[in-house]
């Protein structure tokens, strides 16, 4: 299917996905850190393009790369406009957000799935699980929100179910990163 020379070139835009995957799971850490906040959205948004970019070049493995990259792109673009028009669009960045992520993974599931079908099952299992853990975690806040403003007491209470969300993702972006690394290595080791 690839030469050995693309394979290596598909093999270095994994490896930078996977860097740019890594940072964000840094940047996710840092905002427990005495940072800017705004400093860190906007290294995040670079990180986004960035990682648009790695998957437009992956385009060649499957069509769907270059959707999720035009979808993250998307993700930013709606992020910005939505942090000057004061949360109006907060609904519609979460849905190509959750677009973006659905067609960059179902992507990285079908370019292995000759190869190795357990882990192009886990891909589907990941997305399936960040969703479930994403909805779980609006809900999570709507009800904790109504607490708190039905009593002023109940703030122990938000901050632990807040730290709670914050661990399952950022266990969702480490299985990410184990997940993309093991797709490098079976993408390197197809014949």
């Amino acid at each position: 299917m690839f030469d050995s020379i693309q394979k290596t070139l598909i093999a270095k835009w994994y490896q930078f996905l996977l860097i740019l995957s890594a940072g964000n799971l840094l940047l996710s850490l840092a905002g427990f850190l005495p940072i800017d906040a705004n400093m860190i959205t906007w290294a995040r948004y670079v990180v986004f393009l960035f990682s648009a970019y790695c998957l437009l070049q992956l385009r060649i493995v499957s069509v769907r790369y270059r959707k999720a990259a035009i979808f993250k792109g998307l993700v930013v673009l709606c992020s910005l406009l939505n942090a000057m028009m004061a949360a109006s669009l907060t609904l519609a960045v979460s849905a190509i957000s959750i677009l973006a992520t659905y067609l960059e993974y179902v992507a990285h599931a079908k370019a292995i799935q000759k190869t190795d079908a357990e882990l192009s099952r886990k891909w589907y299992r990941l997305f399936n699980i960040g969703l479930l853990v994403s909805a779980g975690s609006v809900l999570v806040s709507m009800v904790a929100a109504a607490m708190l403003s039905a009593s002023g007491d109940s703030a122990g209470l938000f901050a632990l179910i807040s730290y709670l969300v914050i661990a399952a993702e950022l266990a969702l972006q480490v299985f990410y990163l184990l997940l993309l690394n093991r797709t490098k290595k079976c993408f390197l080791e197809e014949e």
